[in-house]
């Protein structure tokens, strides 16, 4: 059966979105969408993903909120890694990986820490292949 990730980006109509995706269904993987962080936790608490790409600045699903992108994304990581409420508590070893465009030290910063020792974090603009060829280390 093949491998499931659940590919967390608000952006995914972009053409270098597109190309990732590609590259992850090229390896075989099946990929899941959320472009948003109310829509990655609905599909968190429904089902274990066998790994995470997360976008960092992220919408958390709300129009009307004043929540800020950066912090949607970390807190929707600290929800992860963490094993929170929101998320089945399954996914706290799922392997994350996370392609981002912030580049404010204390964010980047905080991901790695999150990560441990799964630490793997992209700058966007990021090559397709090595985020596919990560992705495929970690799982497998």
């Amino acid at each position: 059966m093949a491998k499931t990730i659940l590919y967390i980006e608000d952006d995914i109509r972009n053409e270098s979105e597109d190309r990732v995706i590609g590259a992850l269904k090229e390896r075989g993987l099946c990929v899941e969408i959320a472009s948003n962080g109310k829509e990655a936790i609905e599909k968190l608490s429904q089902k274990v993903y066998d790994g995470v790409i997360l976008d960092i600045m992220l919408p958390n699903g709300d129009k009307d909120s004043a929540v800020p992108w950066t912090i949607m994304g970390l807190t929707l990581l600290r929800t992860i890694k963490g094993g929170g409420y929101e998320v089945s508590g399954t996914m706290r070893g799922v392997p994350c990986l996370v392609v981002t465009a912030t580049v404010e030290l204390e964010v980047i910063d905080e991901v790695i820490s999150l990560l441990g020792d799964d630490a793997c974090y992209y700058e966007k603009p990021a090559s397709q292949y090595d985020i596919a060829n990560k992705m495929m280390e970690l799982i497998n």
